[in-house]
Parts: structure tokens; sequence; C-alpha cells
């Protein structure tokens, strides 16, 4: 059975998004994230990667869904948070940048640099897929 160009593509995007966040959750984060944490995000990468190459590729709707990809695991992170009934923002693993750390006490700025982290995942896997993969 052959898969799909977009599949591929779909699955190849996930693949990298994933890879990247996971580097940088195990290289400047404490406490690292679990393995279900990771396992979750791939199928939640491919369906938003299959919506986002379902229409060409343009830098607006890279952005529109790097933000859509931050905001839902920031919903994650809170979700998780109720279910375990551990306090706000208690998820949120302290960053580590050399002698800087941005930590949940900080909100907004550690709101900003997930966004990069996770954004940044989405935008570089789909500008990657999208540039140099299916080129």
């Amino acid at each position: 059975m052959a898969i799909s160009n977009r599949t591929e593509k779909e699955l190849f995007a996930s693949l990298i998004a994933v890879s990247i966040d996971f580097f940088w959750h195990y290289t400047i984060t404490s406490p690292m994230e679990s393995e279900t944490y990771f396992a979750i995000k791939l199928p939640m990468l491919f369906l938003l990667f299959s919506m986002f190459f379902s229409k060409p590729f343009t830098q607006k709707r890279a952005l529109v869904y790097s933000v859509a990809f931050w905001f839902i695991f920031s919903i994650y992170y809170r979700i998780t948070e109720v279910f375990y009934s551990a306090g706000w923002l208690s998820r949120v693993p302290d960053i580590h940048l050399g002698a800087t750390m941005v930590t949940a006490a900080t909100p907004l700025l550690s709101a900003l640099v997930w966004y990069g982290i996770h954004g940044g995942a989405f935008l570089v896997a789909a500008y990657a897929v999208d540039r140099v993969v299916t080129r």
C-alpha cells in the first residue's frame, strides 16, 4: 500500500516537529516531559499538519497554525493541571537559558518562550517539509 505524497509530508513534518520539541525539552527544561506527552503530541501534530497541508503553503497560514499548535498545548497543560488537581501553571517546566531561568512565576515570559519552542518547532517542520523535502 503506497502512502500519498501529502500523507508523507504530514507524517514527516510531525516527526520533525516532535523531534525539535523533544530536543528543547531535553536540553533546557526541568523537569523533562513524559513519553506520554510526546506520544500525545505526535497525532495532534499529524492532524494539524493534515489541515495545514490541505491547502497551498503560505507564510500567514504557517504562522496561524504555529500559534494554534502552541495554544492547543497550552490548553493541554491546563487540562492536566485540573486532572491531577495541581495548581495553576504548576505543570509548566522551568526553562534554563544559561544564567537565566524562565519559570511559571513569569507567566507572560514563559508563554512567549514556549511559543518560541512549540510554535518554532511547527514552523521549522512546515518550512522544512514544504521547501526542502518535497522539492
